[in-house]
């Protein structure tokens, strides 16, 4: 047994028991991470197991191999983010099946050209796959099937093959295959996904790289912990982008409205404060736009609260239809939003954007089978030296709100404008 391996699978063992609690929080691509993990435990267990007879020599190693190709081809389906729905599990046999069966034929070295040939040939079944079914394809399983035929095309035995080089040809397919997809399918480029990238790019550039080694004259051969060092790198790197997925989740939470998506009051008075230094720095005056919803109590005492809840969701999307990339739109009350416009604030501006919203929101919404007419009031301010803070000039809109409210709702008012 050797020391080196029992450290490696005590090492995983304890990646695994850290990586769960992460993954059952991270979503569906982060627990095919895990099983794939759980792959590449179960590898080091059968190099444990691997001795003694020719018989249970082989079944050990065909065991590590078939695992570590099993892990390869987890590690593409979570990089890929492809769920574990049934469609996506009979994909995954039809790209495991043909791997199996190689591995198997190379570990029992078992030399029949027509088994090696099925082999190939069904690497072609998912590009197929993704063929007949065009309506359902994905980009990740698009390329996961392009990246098929490329294994065919390294396993067809042709005169010279070696069984043992195409096994290493195809795991390093797989790992690169799961770092390509980890880079495009990751939001946005942090330290974790470097980092896993890296490792994976490295695990499938060792088994070529080693195989090139073996071919020197003399062999070199390199120390088993040093291969194992890129799986650590991808361990780190996953384990960091579960927790910058995390943080980014409850940083976002924490600054939006939980019904509507949009900005939360907080997360406004900042964005509010920044456009208003910006302001006074250039020159260029903002406006606010406190807008509320007529008669939004007599909704939820006549239809429910949910139909309620219903009613402001839908009218978010309506009035967001009017705000410019630079301008930041934010529920601040229960039936109140607040809007910041940071360009083109002249009043006849001003006028169109704010008619358009009430235009917008007065078509009648359907919502559990109602219809729901809805009137806005609209006050406006834009800054001026009399309004030379985020108070004055939130209080300025907030005055000319009430002022459209009592002249019968259903319409708009400046600050300062004669009643």
């Amino acid at each position: 047994m050797s020391p080196v391996t029992l450290s490696n699978m005590f090492a995983l063992a304890t990646f695994v028991g850290t990586f769960w609690p992460l993954a059952r929080r991270a979503g569906p691509h982060a627990r095919i991470w895990l099983l794939g993990w759980a792959f590449l435990l179960l590898h080091t267990l059968a190099l444990l197991l691997a001795g003694g007879s020719p018989v249970r020599y082989n079944t050990f190693q065909f065991l590590a191999l078939a695992t570590t190709e099993l892990c390869g081809l987890c590690f593409i389906r979570g990089s890929g983010n492809i769920m574990l729905r049934p469609v996506a599990l009979s994909f995954m046999a039809e790209m495991a099946a043909p791997l199996l069966l190689q591995a198997a034929l190379v570990t029992f070295n078992i030399h029949s050209y027509p088994l090696y040939l099925t082999a190939a040939l069904l690497m072609l079944v998912p590009a197929v796959h993704m063929l007949v079914r065009p309506a359902r394809r994905t980009r990740s399983q698009v390329e996961i099937a392009i990246g098929f035929v490329l294994l065919t095309a390294v396993s067809i035995p042709f005169k010279g093959f070696n069984p043992a080089r195409t096994v290493d040809n195809v795991l390093c397919i797989l790992f690169l295959g799961a770092a390509y997809l980890y880079f495009t399918a990751a939001t946005r480029i942090s330290r974790g996904v470097i980092m896993a990238v890296f490792g994976l790019a490295a695990k499938g550039l060792a088994y070529p790289l080693l195989a090139l080694l073996a071919w020197h004259n003399p062999p070199i051969y390199i120390e088993g912990a040093f291969v194992d060092l890129p799986l650590y790198c991808v361990a780190y790197g996953m384990i960091l982008t579960l927790l910058e997925e995390h943080l980014g989740r409850t940083e976002q939470l924490a600054l939006a409205d939980p019904l509507t998506g949009l900005p939360n009051t907080r997360h406004f008075e900042d964005r509010f404060a920044r456009a208003l230094a910006a302001s006074t720095i250039h020159g260029n005056p903002i406006a606010c736009l406190v807008i509320d919803v007529d008669n939004f109590k007599k909704v939820n005492d006549t239809l429910g609260h949910p139909v309620g809840d219903e009613l402001l969701k839908a009218l978010a999307v309506r009035l967001a239809w009017h705000i410019g990339p630079r301008d930041t739109l934010a529920r601040t009350g229960g039936d109140e939003f607040t809007a910041i416009l940071v360009g083109g604030n002249d009043e006849h501006h001003l006028r169109f954007i704010a008619r358009a919203m009430m235009s917008a929101a007065s078509v009648p919404l359907a919502i559990q089978g109602h219809s729901v007419p809805v009137n806005l009031s609209i006050g406006i301010a834009v800054s001026t030296p009399e309004t030379p803070n985020l108070t004055a000039l939130r209080k300025a809109a907030d005055d000319a709100m009430y002022r459209a409210k009592r002249s019968g709702g259903g319409s708009l008012s400046f600050f300062g404008e004669a009643s």
